[in-house]
Formats: C-alpha cells, sequence, structure tokens
C-alpha cells in the first residue's frame, strides 16, 4: 500500500512539473495579445463591466491563433471602476501581456438640454454656417426644454417643456422609454425615437455629453447638415415627495367632454369599445405636484395602462354609456379618471 502510494505521489510530481513547463513553455512562445471586437466602454455609475463581443485574439510565434474569452479564468480585469465619474484606463491581463483599453464612466441623473448646435451648408456663401440655440451661452436648468433621467437599470424619466409646462413620460410604467449602452454610446429610446449619446473628455479634462445627428447627401455621399444637442448634469432631487392629494388629471391634449356636475364641470374622455389608453392614442396626463422640489415643482405626467387600477377601465363589455370612473395610481397616490365608451 505504501508503495502503491509513493508511485502515486511520483506521477502527480511529475505530471505537475510537465504540466507547468508547458505554461511556462507557452507563455514563452505567445508573439501578441490583441483585443478582437469591441467591447463597451461607455458606462453610467454602478454598472458592471460589459465585455460584449471582444475577445483576445492571441498569436503565437508559431502562427497558432487563440481566441481567449475575456471572462476566462486566465484573464485578468485591472484598474477598472464604475463607483465615480471619470476617465480611466483599464488593464487586459493575459499572461505576461497587457492590452489598454480606455473607458469613460458617466453619472446617473438629471441631463438638460445645454444648447443645439445647427451647422448647414449655405449654397450661398459657399460654406458651412453654425447657428447656437438659444445664443452663445446656452440654457440652464431654469431654462432647458428637454431633460434625460437616466435612472439605475436601463429605465429613464424623459421631461419635455410645452407652453411652460414640463411633460413627462415614466419609464417606471411605460417600457419604451429606456436606454442601453452599445460600446461607447448610450442609446435613450423616447418611446419612437432614439437618441445617440457619446461622452469625452477635452484636454484640460472637461466632460461633454452630446447627442450628434449628420444629414448626408445621397448623391454625392457629403454631409450637408449637422446637429449637435449637449447635455449638462445636474444634482437634481432623489428623494422628491408627492403633495397628498394633489394628483388629477389634465386632459388639455386630448379631446374630451364637459358636463356639468353638482359644483363643478365633470370632464370625461371616449373610448371606442375594446380600446385602452394607450391603443386609443389619447394624450392623458396627470398633474403631479411635488412638495420639496423647486426646480420641477409641478410636472404633467403621461397616463400609461400600468397605471390603472386592476379591471378599473372597462371598455370591453360596458354597462352602458353612462360616465364610469377608473381609479389609477402613480407612485401610489390615486387619481381618478371620467370616460364612457361608445359602441
Amino acid at each position: 500500500m505504501k508503495k502503491f502510494i509513493v508511485i502515486l505521489l511520483v506521477i502527480l510530481c511529475t505530471a505537475g512539473v510537465i504540466y507547468l513547463g508547458y505554461l511556462i513553455f507557452n507563455a514563452k512562445n505567445v508573439q501578441a495579445v490583441e483585443l478582437e471586437g469591441e467591447m463597451q466602454t461607455l458606462y453610467v455609475v454602478g454598472d458592471d463591466i460589459d465585455f460584449e463581443d471582444a475577445k483576445l485574439k492571441v498569436t503565437y510565434k508559431n502562427g497558432d491563433i487563440k481566441m481567449v474569452d475575456l471572462d476566462s479564468k486566465n484573464v485578468n480585469i485591472d484598474m477598472f471602476s464604475t463607483s465615480i465619474e471619470k476617465k480611466g484606463t483599464m488593464n487586459i491581463v493575459y499572461k505576461n501581456f497587457v492590452v489598454n483599453v480606455d473607458y469613460i464612466v458617466i453619472k446617473n441623473g438629471c441631463y438638460y438640454l445645454e444648447k443645439q448646435e445647427n451647422t448647414v451648408w449655405d449654397y450661398e456663401q459657399n460654406k458651412f454656417v453654425t447657428t447656437i440655440t438659444p445664443n452663445e451661452q446656452g440654457y440652464n436648468q431654469n431654462t432647458t426644454t428637454e431633460i434625460i433621467y437616466l435612472n439605475q437599470g436601463g429605465v429613464i424619466q424623459y421631461y419635455e417643456k410645452d407652453d411652460n409646462k414640463w411633460y413627462m413620460n415614466d419609464g417606471n410604467y411605460d417600457a419604451s422609454y429606456n436606454y442601453v449602452i452599445e460600446k461607447d454610446t448610450l442609446i435613450v429610446n423616447t418611446g419612437k425615437d432614439k437618441i445617440e449619446i457619446k461622452a469625452n473628455y477635452d484636454d484640460r479634462g472637461n466632460l461633454s455629453v452630446t447627442s450628434t445627428v449628420v444629414s448626408v447627401d445621397e448623391t454625392s455621399g457629403l454631409i450637408y447638415e449637422k446637429n449637435i444637442s449637449t447635455y449638462k448634469w445636474y444634482n437634481m432631487k432623489t428623494n422628491r415627495n408627492i403633495k397628498h392629494g394633489s394628483l388629477e388629471v389634465d386632459l388639455s391634449k386630448t379631446e374630451y367632454v364637459s358636463e356639468p356636475a353638482l359644483n363643478s364641470a365633470r370632464n370625461y374622455v371616449v373610448f371606442k369599445r375594446g380600446e385602452n389608453i394607450e391603443t386609443s392614442g389619447k394624450e392623458i396626463y396627470v398633474k403631479v405636484e411635488f412638495e420639496n422640489d423647486e426646480f420641477l415643482h409641478i410636472v404633467y405626467v403621461r397616463v400609461v395602462d400600468s397605471m390603472v387600477q386592476r379591471n378599473s377601465l372597462q371598455t370591453e363589455n360596458p354597462i352602458s354609456p353612462a360616465i364610469s370612473t377608473a381609479v389609477l395610481f402613480y407612485e401610489k397616490e390615486e387619481f381618478i379618471l371620467h370616460y364612457t365608451v361608445t359602441y
């Protein structure tokens, strides 16, 4: 038995030495290590690393090539962190080779439209002419007309100012308002439209967050117009409190009927049989008052079906054409929608 154990130990030690020698030989015979494909290089604070489709291309001196996954146990990632906003360089280490990848981390939260630059080719002057909206100084948080609020988990709240009112689509209730990051681009989905945003640091270390849209002539392939929207981060409150009992429906952007009630007019919307709020195409909003926010004190939030209490909005089999009442909730606060159904 002792003799068997000794033989087994000798075999294991020999195998270990051979394997170690193989690793050393293999490492010494690696000629180059390169990053193949593209990985995510733009992050929001708190995000995990995303390798996307990138791999390491390992080329040996004998010409052999091996593709190595970046999450392999033989690959180490150093100098990567998304704990704060910054420009950083991560080290991807394979054996004694290091691949450097620059990346940028931006804050989550409120980004308001600071300025818009429109550059158009002027055929009379034979040159590009640039105009800046509203002026060279741009907007500030009090005069801006657009806000993108980046929440964790790819959710956005999208604000637009119209007639001096703030209208908002809330991605917590409408999943079509979201963002994803692909490589170095943050893609903001605002319902049917997309805003592609990139982040860059200049030579002075100043961060710019911009969306660029170019128009190209189909015949010549030349750019004839470029629009650049610049967004600036603002330290907006995250623990805003809705004033209890303040929610009320706003029908100013959709057709409605006003019927005199006992003491005041009662406004209601008309649905066709089987419709819900979203399929009807009606723009219904709820007026929300925040009691501890002077920046966005009153916001009109787009009403969607996920706000409706279950079975509260009945349009499939209406009992009568009389006015009915649906109960809805936003952030645990209740509000009422009056409606009727046509056959």
